[in-house]
């Protein structure tokens, strides 16, 4: 084993700007970890400095596959890509003193690209910092080789298309101060003597502060004046590329660029693009021969100023569009400078018309109040403090601050404490007791029911020899403790559901392995249990089961803890056949599972399917879900990062469907202000998303993150548009079958849950 890395390494490592000292000193507990179980390579000193953020993913994978030199591009090192694929590229690099700025290479200079460098240089020279604040041209030329650079500050904050990636459709409020920025801002532009060429969702990106800011411009006229499918990278790059440019030699002008920016107010209000087509030869044709459709096609509740706005820019004739960014800035109205309306205006507010509001008025910039809510957080923290101060635990607490009690404040207020609900925290405190007690039990099976709840339960039986218990009838039975010291199943009658009522008690159950199979878990009208079930097992599996909260989203479903948490055996979760409904969470864990898959199971009417309440101890979660099903669901995976050595969550998805409202997303997260950035990733097949759905969303919590800090998110498998189901949400499984799907695929629908025939 190694205590230091290998010379190579540290060479490479000097030329990033960090030496062996610094490299030793912020790796050496993650390396001592690590070497008491495995040889210490460089690949595990690059692991170590990328979970410290010393490197990033990009730059670790260029050096496992020997390509380093890559990195560097005359004196800049770069950190990671912006928009990879064809020419030019574009990346986050640093220089010799650290600074970031944005690298955008360039590698054409024969051929058509001569006398690239001084139209290049023009641009440079044009480029002065008083444009506009709300756009960012290039400022200097490098070269390095054959290659061609051009530097420019750095944005800080996301770009709209992973906004709309993350939140779906962006707020009308905000989409109107954006343009307003964004046309002002290209006017400047255009009066300078430098068109844009590239407006698209990508190259438009939002700081913290409010301001909306356009990158890239001025690069597409130079390099790539001809409209040719091979100079596009992604079909996301075609958007906005003016029919007039597509199939002849026009060059980008100010016309070509207003059409863009009509694609691109159109894709910030609907949460997509105009046209779906997946490679960009397809995409390129359908701006070339179709219409942009109407805006209030897709976006019922769109403005109508915006719609008509978005309707002129978008004409296929030239001719009909605004002349000049003038006459839309003049359209659009004066910005509201005394309103920020950044990020927070993307939160979701509740719902209003805006079909009659006016574009030119400062009502789109007005916001909902915040200060109710931040006196509610004072007086719960002034209880909270007063609490401890008198002596009484944490238990008190949750008690006086119950859902009921807290009515003003919204979900996602709730979810921002350590265990993300009320409800959460109880069920880690049960979880996390070391015995179940024998005399807990004998008082709950001898405490009369409430009144509120059903009479007449039935006592379950005790397991046999072989660890079963069998319930014989559909129920009902009561709820109890059960102890046992090898496998245990629980199986309902055969063709049928035995249902156990939950009332003031969860189910709790403690033995090495824990199988539920037809059985029924359903909380009574006025119950005040946390969880329906809770399960210490070393490994969970549930089959033909389902979880009915009621119609609060109070009560988590089944809350999962390893047996022993020092035994690092089993730890696998298996959902199949199963339905969830009215839940906080229907899957909690209390910590990281080894492994953890769902197939054939529906989840609707629930703030999310699974919560992950922990991460300490691993670098990765892979969920598999097959035939997953979600329905008016908030989130559908709700993680809490509290580790810093996390980097990945992975979800594998076939035959997916997600379904939800505006705000919904498939992540849900939050993590601890020290933790490090990490990746979520979707992969796999035929899964299908609704536009609402967002697939990343960050859940309010106690710190101050800055945008850099948002997960980098890679999908693949997952095709946008609308899901049609047979029937409404309801307590009928069969109605939440996908019948139809509005949008592109190949071959027969067939995805989604099934309902399990009777055996």
């Amino acid at each position: 084993m190694s205590d230091r890395p290998s010379p190579q390494l540290s060479e490479l490592l000097t030329r990033f700007g960090l030496g062996e000292r610094e490299t030793v000193r912020c790796c050496r507990r993650h390396i001592r970890a690590v070497g008491r179980k495995i040889p210490i390579f460089d690949t595990i000193w690059v692991d170590a400095l990328v979970a410290q953020s010393k490197l990033t993913f990009y730059q670790a994978d260029k050096i496992a596959a020997g390509q380093s030199e890559e990195l560097f591009f005359s004196d800049y090192v770069l950190t990671e890509p912006i928009r990879p694929g064809s020419d030019p590229r574009t990346f986050l690099a640093k220089d010799e003193t650290g600074n970031i700025v944005v690298l955008t290479m360039i590698t054409e200079l024969s051929g058509p690209g001569s006398g690239l460098l001084d139209r290049l240089s023009r641009l440079c020279d044009l480029s002065t910092p008083g444009i506009h604040q709300s756009i960012r041209l290039p400022h200097q030329v490098v070269t390095h080789g054959e290659k061609v650079g051009l530097v420019s500050e750095p944005v800080t904050g996301p770009s709209v298309a992973e906004l709309i990636l993350r939140r779906g459709r962006l707020e009308t409020a905000f989409v109107i101060d954006a343009a307003r920025q964004l046309a002002s801002a290209f006017d400047a532009s255009i009066r300078s003597g430098v068109v844009h060429g590239a407006i698209y969702t990508t190259n438009i990106r939002v700081e913290d502060s409010g301001r909306v800011i356009a990158v890239g411009g001025g690069i597409a006229p130079i390099t790539a004046p001809v409209i040719r499918s091979e100079t596009f990278d992604s079909p996301e790059s075609c958007d906005g590329i003016a029919p007039e440019r597509i199939g002849g030699s026009a060059p980008p002008t100010e016309t070509s660029d207003i059409y863009a920016f009509g694609c691109l107010i159109w894709a910030m209000s609907a949460g997509r693009a105009p046209f779906l087509q997946g490679d960009p030869l397809a995409r390129l044709t359908a701006h070339r021969t179709g219409r942009v459709p109407d805006l209030r096609d897709y976006c019922g509740d769109a403005a109508e100023p915006i719609a008509d706005l978005v309707a002129r820019c978008t004409e296929p004739d030239p001719g009909k569009r605004p002349e000049s960014f003038v006459e839309i800035s003049a359209s659009l109205g004066k910005r509201n400078q005394r309103v920020k309306s950044g990020l927070r205006l993307l939160a979701p507010t509740p719902s209003t018309s805006t079909a009659s509001l006016d574009v030119s008025s400062d009502s789109f910039n007005q916001t909902r109040p915040r200060y109710p809510l931040r006196k509610q957080a004072t007086l719960c923290g002034a209880i909270a403090l007063a609490a401890v101060l008198l002596g009484f635990g944490p238990t008190f607490f949750f008690q006086l601050m119950t859902p009921k009690n807290v009515v003003a404040v919204t979900e996602h207020e709730l979810d921002s404490s350590r265990n993300l609900t009320n409800a959460a925290a109880a069920t880690e405190d049960a979880l996390s007791s070391p015995e179940v007690s024998r005399q807990d039990e004998l008082a709950t099976a001898g405490e009369s029911l409430t009144n509120n709840g059903p009479t007449n339960l039935r006592k379950m039986p005790p397991p046999d020899e072989a660890g079963v218990i069998r319930l014989s009838s559909s129920g009902y039975y009561e709820a109890s403790t059960i102890d046992y010291r090898g496998d245990l199943k629980i199986i309902g009658p055969p063709q049928a559901t035995a249902t156990i009522k939950i009332v003031e008690q969860p189910l709790r159950v403690r033995a090495r392995t824990v199988t539920l199979e037809r059985v029924g878990l359903s909380a009574s009208a006025g119950a005040t249990s946390p969880a329906l079930i809770l399960a210490n097992a070393q490994s969970l599996f549930v089959r033909d089961s389902s979880f009915d909260g009621g119609d609060g989203r109070r009560t988590i479903g089944l809350g999962w803890r390893r047996l022993d948490s020092r035994d690092r055996s089993g730890g696998v979760v298996r959902l199949s056949d199963c339905r969830y409904r009215g839940l906080s969470t229907g899957l909690f864990l209390s910590e990281m599972p080894n492994g953890l898959s769902a197939q054939n199971c529906l989840v609707y009417s629930s703030r999310s399917f699974v919560t992950v309440n922990k991460t300490a101890g691993a670098d990765s979660l892979r969920v598999l879900f097959r035939r997953v099903t979600s329905r008016e669901v908030d989130r559908v995976i709700d993680v809490r990062f509290d580790s810093e050595g996390f980097s990945q969550l992975n979800l594998h998805a076939e035959k997916c469907a997600f379904s939800g409202d505006d705000g919904a997303a498939v992540f849900g997260w939050i993590r601890a202000e020290e933790a490090s950035r990490f990746a979520i990733e979707i992969d796999g097949r035929e899964n299908l998303i609704d536009p609402p759905v967002s697939i990343s969303r960050r859940l309010k919590d106690s710190s101050r993150l800055s945008p850099s800090s948002e997960p980098r998110v890679k999908v693949a498998g997952v095709v946008a548009g609308q899901i049609k189901f047979a029937g409404k949400v309801g307590a009928n499984p069969d109605g939440s079958r996908v019948v139809d799907f509005v949008g592109p695929r190949r071959g027969d629908l067939d995805v989604g849950y099934r309902p399990v025939e009777p055996n």
